[in-house]
């Protein structure tokens, strides 16, 4: 008699999507986890990050506007809509500069690094023209400064009888 072996059943792998939705889940809760505006920078009291992508025919590819407020988490990676598919402008260490010299506006442009494609001496061409508005906490006022006492010299002892 021939003896039915059962096919071993292998191990139950996340299939595509459910990998999209941790995917997901795990960009929403590195967003909501990170830094908040308070916790990086204590002075600053509201930022505003205006970004306009244009293309390398002067073509708007995208507009965006970020408001931050104290609580909220600081968003400063986005990724190229251009042609490169896969670069990336992180605008973390324009902010920081902008807060530690204090400016309340900033505003400038910067080009994707990426090539068109891997191995291609062509770069990408996108540009993302930002304007920063930062509006910080006032700054405390040092109280008004008191002439000090003049130095005591030696001071008397009390003898006892």
């Amino acid at each position: 008699m021939a003896r039915r072996y059962r096919k071993r059943r292998r191990m139950r792998e996340p299939n595509k999507n459910e990998e999209k939705v941790q995917r997901a889940e795990a960009a929403r809760d590195r967003e909501n986890s990170g830094d908040t505006l308070v916790a990086k920078f204590p002075s600053v009291k509201n930022l505003k990050l205006h970004i306009q992508f244009v293309g390398d025919h002067n073509q708007v590819l995208e507009d965006s506007v970020q408001t931050t407020v104290p609580g909220k988490s600081l968003r400063s990676r986005m990724d190229c809509p251009g042609r490169c598919g896969n670069g990336c402008f992180d605008f973390s260490g324009i902010i920081e500069q902008a807060v530690n010299s204090r400016q309340s506006l900033c505003e400038n442009s910067v080009s994707c690094p990426e090539p068109t494609y891997p191995g291609s001496p062509e770069l990408c061409g996108c540009h993302a023209k930002y304007r920063l508005e930062i509006e910080y906490h006032p700054l405390p006022e040092k109280p008004p400064s008191t002439p000090s006492e003049p130095a005591l010299g030696r001071q008397h002892e009390q003898k006892t009888p």
